[in-house]
């Protein structure tokens, strides 16, 4: 994603500790994160979500889609001083796709580091287990 997203994006690599964690997220935003979004399937653990939310400014916001596996602690007090929004989304809303078509548009979102890779319909175990092992920017398409 760093490559894909060039100087737009950051990486932190998340150590387990929510406080140094957050603080590394800080740094990275410049200060703080005006939003963080936390898309994670089945986390067991709820360290780098905590440590998202911990990431943000004054009045900022933390998305959450996905799913786990624990209750979310999360620190009152904190979120109310600091003015914190946090949402929930369960997968995608319908209008959604009208939002990244308008992304795409206006030239903002470049997903030529996205590799299709297309078999016809007739390859279809082929192409199933090229999925299970493609890797971030790959799209397995069939094509009929």
């Amino acid at each position: 994603m760093a490559r894909a997203g060039g100087s737009r994006v950051m990486t932190v690599v998340l150590k387990g500790d929510v406080q140094k964690d957050a603080s590394a997220l800080r740094e990275a935003c410049g200060g703080g994160a005006h939003m963080a979004f936390d898309m994670v399937g089945q986390a067991r653990d709820p360290k780098s979500t905590l440590a998202a939310l911990h990431s943000l400014r004054r009045g900022g916001r933390l998305v959450l889609m996905g799913s786990m596996t624990i209750d979310l602690p999360v620190p009152y007090t904190t979120v109310m001083l600091n003015s914190w929004e946090i949402l929930g989304q369960f997968m995608y809303p319908a209008r959604a796709y009208r939002h990244l078509l308008d992304l795409l548009r206006s030239g903002l979102l470049d997903i030529s580091p996205i590799r299709p890779r297309v078999y016809p319909l007739a390859a279809l175990p082929e192409a199933m287990e090229a999925a299970a092992d493609a890797g971030n920017l790959e799209c397995i398409v069939m094509q009929p």
